[in-house]
């Protein structure tokens, strides 16, 4: 954001304060700064649905039975299957 608007604001300063906010007259960027804003939010509803799903395969069990020798097959992969799906089509989406 700093980009766009052309200041350096250093956020972790004592001395910052929404006065320096009110002085770079934040305003007159509002198209800026909703761009900004529309592609944080767009990256923390990423990152959340991915710990979600990172959360549900940590719990899923997945249980194999050898098929053949040397080949294996998954028991119960309904339930794998569908919650490969439903989490496909939501970092799809």
């Amino acid at each position: 954001m700093q980009d766009k608007i052309g200041t350096v604001l250093d956020y972790s300063s004592d001395s910052f304060t929404l006065q320096e906010i009110f002085n770079i007259d934040l305003l007159k960027y509002h198209d800026s700064v909703r761009d900004v804003c529309d592609v944080a939010r767009e990256e923390f509803k990423i990152e959340t649905a991915l710990s979600v799903i990172r959360a549900k395969w940590d719990l899923l069990e997945v249980v194999v039975d050898e098929h053949k020798k040397g080949m294996y097959k998954v028991k119960k992969s309904d339930e794998v299957f569908t919650t490969l799906e439903d989490h496909m089509a939501v970092l799809s989406s």
